[in-house]
């Protein structure tokens, strides 16, 4: 399980590295039923993968 911290750190760590100086905004862990994990990472968007009763669907999708 990945806790709050180990995010911040992942942030951090990401932030730093980044070429921008510019930390994320957004992060979407996607874990399949089979297990395989993902994460995608938005940088300039806040309303990226806002959550509605309306864009569930396409919110799995993505």
């Amino acid at each position: 399980m990945v806790h709050d911290g180990e995010l911040k750190t992942l942030h951090e760590v990401m932030t730093a590295e980044s070429p921008t100086g510019r930390g994320w905004i957004k992060c979407m862990i996607r874990i399949s039923s089979e297990g395989q994990v993902g994460a995608d990472f938005e940088y300039d968007d806040a309303d990226r993968w806002s959550h509605t009763p309306d864009n569930y669907k396409e919110r799995m999708r993505e």
